[in-house]
């Protein structure tokens, strides 16, 4: 009898701490799945801000004053020029190397094939590597995003 009510105390309790361990890992999985969904929709807003930005520094004469419409504080080039530093920099916090490789580059020389460069990267890093993009591709699109405003 003695051997009996051990071998059900020891299956309720393995039941009991098996069926513990399985909550706290769901809870544990969880809780990455929310962080991780928290990141991907802060890295969205942070890299759409960031690519508006970077449209106002290429093109400060017809995008400027669009952005400073939403945006009162930023009514001169310097502005957003100083904005996109301050990008930069929040950037190590969260931003993959590739992206701020390519803003450091974009602050420095500000072109559409830099915008295009970076952006890239921000794709990559909001969705994976999986992308098959070539710089022959973001060639031609710069030159089509410059033809199509002249």
């Amino acid at each position: 009898m003695l051997e009996v009510f051990t071998l059900i105390t020891s299956t309720v309790t393995a039941l009991g701490v098996g069926g513990i361990a399985v909550a706290m890992a769901n809870l544990s999985i969880d809780r990455w799945k929310q962080s991780r969904t928290q990141l991907f929709e802060f890295k969205q807003k942070r890299y759409a801000a960031t690519v508006i930005l970077m449209i106002a520094r290429i093109g400060p004469k017809e995008d400027l004053p669009k952005l400073s419409r939403v945006r009162l504080d930023l009514a001169s080039v310097e502005d957003v020029h100083r904005e996109l530093d301050v990008e930069l920099l929040n950037a190590f916090l969260f931003a993959s190397d590739g992206v701020i490789a390519g803003l450091t580059h974009f602050i420095q020389a500000p072109s559409r094939r830099g915008l295009l460069t970076v952006a890239d990267e921000m794709r990559r890093d909001l969705y994976g590597s999986s992308t098959n993009l070539r710089p022959a591709t973001i060639d031609s699109i710069s030159a089509l995003s410059a033809h199509s405003l002249h």
